[in-house]
């Protein structure tokens, strides 16, 4: 028997195409974005009492630039995204994990997020495909909430 939709919400996987990003407080269309990433340096250490009870192991959180790829489409009047490039300012930029109703179940966020390099499309008459920017910023302080 099928399960119910309710229970395919549960405990189903969300689709990763299902994505909103907003930086400040502006909507932004991307096609792909990825860097997102949250790492904990380590330490490992020997103690008095080692021999017995063996190494012991530290985390800590540092919040560390990080390097964040957008890439974007070129769309005709959808000029919010280039007046931030312009402007050097920096923003708390979220990408939120939606499920099936739009709805945000996941958030990545980035606080003092600010773009660094913009890459135009490649242009070319042999083809039609949509002109794509790519897009690097510098981000500080990756968290995640679960809404």
């Amino acid at each position: 028997m099928a399960d119910s939709a309710a229970v395919q919400a549960a405990r189903y996987p969300l689709a990763v195409y299902n994505f909103r990003v907003i930086a400040g407080e502006v909507d932004i269309s991307v096609a792909e974005i990825t860097g997102l990433e949250r790492e904990y340096p380590t330490l490992t250490y020997l103690h008095g009492l080692s021999a017995w009870e063996g190494e012991d192991i530290v985390r800590y959180r540092i919040d560390r630039w990080q390097a964040l790829t957008l890439k974007k489409a070129v769309v005709t009047g959808a000029t919010a995204f280039y007046e931030w490039l312009e402007s050097g300012e920096k923003r708390t930029l979220a990408v939120r994990l939606c499920d099936h109703t739009g709805t945000a179940v996941v958030t990545w966020r980035a606080s003092e997020a600010m773009v660094v390099k913009i890459v135009a499309p490649a242009f070319q008459a042999s083809t039609n495909e949509a002109a794509i920017d790519t897009i690097t910023l510098m981000a500080l302080g990756i968290g995640i909430d679960h809404d």
